[in-house]
């Protein structure tokens, strides 16, 4: 395994993404700024994005603390997906759930994986790839990295808490033997899942991670988009099938759009 010590991620606020994109509801076509290197996600490939799903990194780092972030581009709407996700990964890599952190559906630095809409999130993340694949890749290439260091077997080494222990005594924690680096792998398809039956956290009733949030009002549904210097913000929809936009009247009272159909839609 190779590993390097890894550049910060660079910041792209939505804000970026619009002025790169053409500018406010003017533009629906984003491809541009994601050339010339462009990976095709999200259901029938259709969301282009500069986040390649096939690289570990892209879904998981380890902090020099032995925390984990995770990054996922299926959101919770209120039904939950917080909170299993962020089991999923602790699951698949042993470590407790407090020790994950789960980043969602910022297209920023998450793979785009489209729309969070019919019970696709299982499928999508809960089955033979993505970010399932990505935790179950991960330790065994830090299960494998220990066991080259210990000279030991992989077979002999056991994982509790992100810590891999050997029959000897000995052990290395995820942070010894990644924490602030790169992984520099692809998802590996063939990594082994961890059982059912083994499982200590994925499928366990814990409290939501959110319920706080959700309870006191104050959760952020990913429909509450906010920029910096955002005075107002709406759905501007058009009055008919087919219409597009040609022109925003941006004014102090609200924004007003003109569409192709002839008809001003406030």
């Amino acid at each position: 395994m190779s590993i390097q010590v890894p550049r910060p991620k660079k910041e792209f606020s939505r804000r970026d993404f619009l002025m790169a994109s053409g500018a406010l509801v003017v533009t629906f076509s984003a491809a541009s700024v994601f050339e010339p290197l462009s990976f095709a996600q999200g259901p029938f490939d259709t969301h282009p994005s500069h986040i390649d799903p096939a690289k570990l990194d892209s879904w998981l780092a380890v902090a020099s603390d032995g925390s984990v972030t995770a990054y996922t581009g299926k959101c919770d709407f209120g039904q939950g997906m917080l909170t299993v996700q962020t089991q999923l990964v602790a699951e698949e890599l042993c470590v407790s759930i407090n020790k994950v952190k789960l980043i969602q559906c910022d297209t920023a630095i998450t793979p785009d994986q489209g729309t969070t809409s019919g019970s696709q999130s299982t499928p999508t993340n809960f089955n033979s790839q993505n970010l399932a694949q990505a935790a179950a890749t991960a330790r065994e290439a830090l299960i494998a990295l220990a066991a080259q260091k210990l000279a030991l077997p992989a077979g002999q080494l056991t994982v509790e808490d992100g810590v891999i222990h050997a029959n000897s005594g000995r052990s290395l924690s995820y942070a010894d033997l990644i924490g602030g680096q790169h992984f520099n792998l692809t998802l590996n398809s063939a990594a082994k899942r961890r059982s059912p039956s083994e499982w200590k956290i994925l499928g366990k009733p814990i409290p939501s991670l959110d319920r706080v949030a959700l309870m006191t009002g104050t959760f952020e549904f990913v429909h509450n988009v906010r920029v910096p210097g955002m005075v107002h913000g709406r759905v501007v929809r058009p009055p008919e099938s087919g219409a597009t936009v040609v022109s925003v009247d941006k004014t102090i009272r609200g924004v007003g759009s003109r569409t192709r159909s002839g008809r001003r839609q406030e």
